[in-house]
């Protein structure tokens, strides 16, 4: 049986500060419908508390359902959901909010770590959680790390099935557009994929999706996770399947590739997909032979690469794959020769019904191919989206980001989630130049709160300058008096005070022949400004020092 577990939350509890989501709703009922169609076969089930569901009754009727209904090995089962996801602390659990979350009532939210330690303990061997929420990818880590536990404890000899999959809307720092997952998703589905492929592969469906959003001009990326996989994820049928092309014993072609959830981590030295940063070193020269292996021409022939258990076999073939020097990557661990010929059968798209014609087909490919050239180092940075002047600081509108070669980027550009919204630019930026350090500046007086400007003063009494130091607070009085700054008051009497406890930002250093007194640099409003200034022509400026 394949069952649909299709749940969304578009109105939120006015304590939990979150906005409402117009098409949460709407896209639980569009997966539900696509998933229920003859094409897909899926039976809907939790309907009932699937709406602005709350947490605790959202998860327990999941434990009781998984407890209850007969489930086997062979049951398919995928859980969509739809809302907000939100990671409270940093390193903290991921959640994703439902109708009655709220800060500070942690089990008013749901916990996809729940929901896979009840999944993970029932009898299904074949799950797949379609997270479509900010920043999603979070979720699908916490996913893996609960079910490689549970199923660590498992008996010897149980099966692991196609084991447990996460689609993931958004990657861990991207933020999910409303609505816009599903449509794309529906439609790579709808689509489908070559004869020989009797299911879509995630990872294909997932890169399919994201080069779709990637074309709208979104910013976000879908993203892909699997764990104990050793059949092929059974979860989206193929339309474009035609059963007389599928060739192998076993009757069913496999994934096109494991680089999701085998190779890309080891080849980057981390234990998840999703874990950031690449930690490989060493093993150069297996590498360097390899390369050189795969560079030559074609009738090199087959290279095995062979080593003691935990050597790093799967790193050194996972650092080639990311340099773009595979065309069909298949983890072969846990699978039948069967099972592992299909897979290469249906990723090669050849015809084979032997080991033997498996390898003549694969060696008369190789005949006509080209080894790719190696990609070129790129890296995301900060771009204008706009033309810009150097009017006022840059807000998230004003900034866009772009993917540019490494050996074309100026020193000092700006990454993704550095500090460059707030900051002000010192001369006007064309649309599309990289923001650098030296293009932005800080307002002089933003430590000390939005709206304040920087407003050079000249105090009458230099003596009382030099008792001041960035940072100390001053009151500002005017008193009526002569032109000369430096002779006494022409009409003594009581000072006016002007602004009250002001910072001082600096005290530049002035030059011979400057005006009388010295000068200072407050912080202050525009209004205070305008005050400070019109007393300058007229008044005697002095301080009195707070602190």
């Amino acid at each position: 049986m394949r069952y649909l577990i299709a749940a969304g939350t578009s109105t939120y509890h006015r304590g939990s500060g979150l906005p409402d989501l117009d098409l949460a709703l709407k896209d639980a009922e569009r997966v539900a419908e696509f998933f229920t169609s003859p094409g897909m076969g899926y039976t809907r089930v939790l309907t009932p508390v699937s709406a602005n569901p709350v947490a605790a009754e959202f998860e327990d009727a999941l434990s009781e359902w998984c407890s209850g209904t007969g489930l086997t090995s062979d049951d398919v089962v995928v859980v969509y959901y739809a809302g907000h996801g939100d990671r409270p602390t940093p390193g903290g659990p991921y959640r994703l909010a439902c109708a009655d979350s709220r800060d500070g009532r942690p089990r008013s939210w749901l916990s996809p770590q729940n929901m896979a330690e009840i999944l993970a303990a029932s009898p299904v061997r074949n799950v797949l959680f379609v997270i479509d929420s900010c920043h999603a990818a979070l979720g699908s880590v916490e996913i893996q790390s609960v079910t490689d536990g549970i199923v660590a404890a498992r008996p010897r000899g149980d099966g692991y099935g196609s084991g447990t999959w996460v689609l993931a809307s958004a990657r861990h720092r991207d933020l999910a557009d409303d609505g816009a997952f599903v449509t794309r998703l529906i439609e790579v589905c709808q689509q489908g994929d070559g004869p020989s492929q009797r299911y879509l592969a995630p990872s294909v469906v997932v890169a399919k999706v994201s080069r779709a959003l990637a074309a709208e001009g979104r910013r976000q990326r879908a993203a892909c996770s699997a764990t104990h996989q050793t059949e092929q994820p059974p979860f989206f049928p193929n339309p474009g399947y035609d059963p007389g092309a599928e060739i192998g014993e076993g009757g069913v072609a496999g994934d096109t590739t494991d680089l999701s959830s085998h190779f890309d981590p080891r080849g980057r030295g981390v234990e998840h997909v999703h874990d950031p940063g690449s930690y490989f070193t060493g093993r150069e020269n297996a590498l360097t032979r390899l390369r050189a292996h795969l560079a030559g021409p074609g009738s090199c022939g087959a290279l095995v690469v062979t080593a003691a258990p935990g050597s790093g076999k799967s790193a050194v073939l996972g650092r080639l794959i990311l340099e773009g020097r595979s065309d069909v990557s298949v983890n072969a661990r846990h699978q039948t020769l069967e099972t592992l010929m299909a897979r290469l059968v249906a990723a090669a798209d050849v015809r084979a019904a032997h080991p033997a014609a498996l390898l003549t087909a694969l060696a008369a490919i190789g005949a006509v191919l080209v080894l790719r050239p190696l990609p070129e180092p790129v890296t995301e940075v900060l771009v204008a989206a706009h033309d810009l002047d150097a009017s006022a600081p840059l807000t998230e509108a004003d900034l866009d980001t772009r993917e540019l070669p490494d050996r074309l980027l100026p020193e000092g550009s700006l990454r993704p989630g550095g500090r460059a919204a707030g900051l002000t630019p010192n001369a006007p930026v064309r649309a599309g130049e990289v923001l650098t350090d030296a293009r932005l500046r800080d307002p002089p007086a933003l430590p000390y709160g939005p709206g304040l400007v920087a407003v050079p003063v000249r105090v009458s009494d230099p003596g009382a300058v030099s008792l001041l130091s960035p940072g100390s607070r001053v009151d500002v009085l005017a008193a009526r008096g002569g032109d000369d700054l430096s002779g006494p008051a022409s009409r003594p009497g009581p000072a006016t005070e002007v602004v009250e406890d002001r910072p001082v930002l600096s005290i530049p250093e002035e030059g011979a022949g400057g005006e009388g007194g010295a000068l200072i640099l407050i912080a202050a409003t525009p209004g205070e400004a305008r005050l400070l200034a019109g007393h300058a022509t007229t008044s005697r400026l002095s301080v009195t020092i707070r602190g």
